[in-house]
C-alpha cells in the first residue's frame, strides 16, 4: 500500500485493510494481477472502495499518490526509494501471495537492459 507523505496514515508503518475504507483509491487497471488482488482485499475487509482513477500507467499511480490525490495498492516491486511515496504493510492474514516465475534460455543474449531488469528479479527473488 503506499500513501503520500503527508497523508495522516503516513505517520504509520502497517494497517488493516478494513482502515483504508474511507479511502480514495487509485488503482492500476484490469490488465494487472493487482485488480483481482484488490478486489480480493476489497471483499475480505467487507466495503466496496472509492476508486478515484484507474490507469495502466504506474509511474502516473505513483505521481498521483505522491500528489495526495489518493492511495493505491501495489506490490513493493513496483517502488523505488526515489518515488515520493510512503509505504504500508498490511497486517491482514488472508492477504493474496504474488508469485513470479522467471525462465530463460542461457544462450539468449539480453539488451543491457533486459540484464538489469533479469538481475533485480533474481535479487528480488532471493
Amino acid at each position: 500500500m503506499i500513501v503520500s507523505k503527508d497523508h495522516p496514515l503516513a505517520n504509520k508503518t502497517a494497517v488493516t485493510f478494513r482502515e483504508l475504507k474511507d479511502e480514495q483509491f487509485i488503482i492500476p487497471g484490469s490488465e494487472f494481477f493487482h485488480e483481482q488482488a484488490f478486489k480480493q482485499m476489497c471483499h475480505g475487509a467487507h466495503f466496496r472502495p472509492h476508486v478515484l482513477f484507474r490507469t495502466p500507467d504506474i509511474h502516473v499511480i505513483k505521481a498521483m499518490v505522491a500528489e495526495n490525490l489518493g492511495i493505491s495498492f501495489l506490490t513493493s516491486l513496483a517502488i523505488s526509494p526515489a518515488d515520493q511515496v510512503t509505504t504500508l504493510d498490511i497486517t491482514d492474514d488472508d492477504q493474496p501471495h504474488f508469485r513470479l516465475s522467471l525462465a530463460r534460455r542461457e544462450t539468449t543474449l539480453l539488451s543491457s537492459n533486459e540484464e538489469k531488469l533479469w538481475q533485480l528479479l533474481v535479487k528480488q527473488g532471493k
